[in-house]
């Protein structure tokens, strides 16, 4: 890629400057594309700081703010605007004096408004937020509001958890999370909060079928939500614990959601993550092994049913048990399947090659 600027203009009494991006991929036509951007002039009235902002900063007439310093020559300079600069020189002032009151929590805030990432600042929040014995579900409130406007933000989440650990309350936490989940099924962050709050709070009880009738309504909304399987795995694994009973039901569960959904992987993972670790070796499984096979009978062209049968061929390779022909018969059975899973599985045919040399 390549990068031009053609000089700066003016249109409409405002200054921009002009790039282009060229590209020649070697899988690709060359292409080229143009963007303006714009030269802010913070004189003018557009860019002026908000009133509150305004009125925070009045707090600090007492205050000389500290200007980020990238040093005599940066490379690139960001175009911070007025606001941003000032604000954050307060912060920087209020920091290097270790000023813990309900003066430098307001102006975090408006900090936090302009970037939300800076992980800097929320750690200042926090030692304010303790120095001062502030209410903590009113920090909760607070996050709150920040997550869901930028929900796959790191440094907002774990300020959520620190606030929730400093009030010793999860209770708002299935909500909350329950709220994000409905912006967003897969959305990391918010699986693996709530999955700590419920170890952290012992807040299984309190949710239906220990959690599990959520994860079921999900699974109705979405079969191929990965986020979800891997949920119902840990709530089994921290509940019930997978008993012979839980082990068998689902199994049962996995097999039933992989018939309506034949090619969905998540079902298949977490079938074979399963078998793989309760029912070792899983060819003794024979409910499995027939339902693998039903499963190639009504479409061969279906890769996890062939990769599932590999797992089963190759434990009756490694059982000790195993007699010299059973043995024999699985290896046979195992390049065959390896050799469909190359053409099914293309793009993995190296491994498939691979996995058929353990049979040699």
């Amino acid at each position: 890629h390549s990068f031009h600027c053609f000089g700066h203009f003016r249109s409409q009494g405002r200054q921009f400057i002009t790039y282009t991006a060229t590209t020649h991929h070697p899988y690709s036509a060359h292409f080229l594309v143009s963007f303006r951007v714009p030269l802010l002039d913070f004189d003018d009235k557009r860019y002026t700081m908000d009133p509150d902002v305004v009125a925070v900063l009045g707090l600090f007439d007492d205050v000389t703010p500290i200007e980020h310093d990238d040093g005599p020559n940066p490379a690139c300079a960001i175009m911070y605007s007025e606001e941003f600069k000032t604000v954050f020189g307060f912060v920087r002032a209020l920091m290097q004096k270790q000023e813990l009151s309900e003066r430098a929590l307001k102006l975090t805030a408006i900090a936090a408004s302009l970037n939300a990432a800076n992980y800097t600042l929320w750690h200042y929040r926090r030692q304010i937020l303790a120095a001062i014995n502030a209410d903590y579900i009113r920090e909760l409130g607070f996050i709150g509001d920040f997550i869901l406007s930028s929900p796959k933000n790191y440094q907002v989440w774990y300020h959520r958890q620190a606030v929730v650990e400093a009030c010793g309350d999860a209770s708002a936490e299935m909500l909350f999370t329950k709220e994000v989940l409905e912006g967003d099924a897969k959305n990391y962050h918010a699986w693996t909060h709530r999955q700590w709050a419920m170890s952290k709070f012992s807040l299984f009880d309190t949710l239906r079928d220990n959690g599990l009738g959520y994860v079921e309504q999900l699974l109705a909304d979405d079969v191929y939500n990965n986020s979800a399987w891997n949920h119902r795995y840990f709530i089994c694994d921290k509940t019930t614990g997978f008993t012979e009973e839980v082990v068998q039901r689902e199994i049962q569960y996995a097999m039933e959601k992989i018939q309506t959904a034949p090619k969905n992987e998540s079902a298949w993972n977490y079938l074979r993550g399963l078998c793989k670790r309760f029912c070792s070796p899983i060819y003794k499984n024979a409910s499995l092994v027939a339902f693998v096979d039903s499963m190639i009978a009504q479409d061969k062209t279906l890769v996890f049913p062939h990769s599932m049968n590999v797992e089963i061929f190759s434990d009756v390779i490694k059982d000790a048990s195993s007699d010299t022909d059973a043995v024999n018969d699985a290896k046979t059975k195992l390049k065959a399947e390896c050799t469909t899973l190359e053409d099914l599985d293309s793009i993995r045919s190296k491994y498939w090659q691979h996995r058929a040399t353990l049979a040699m």
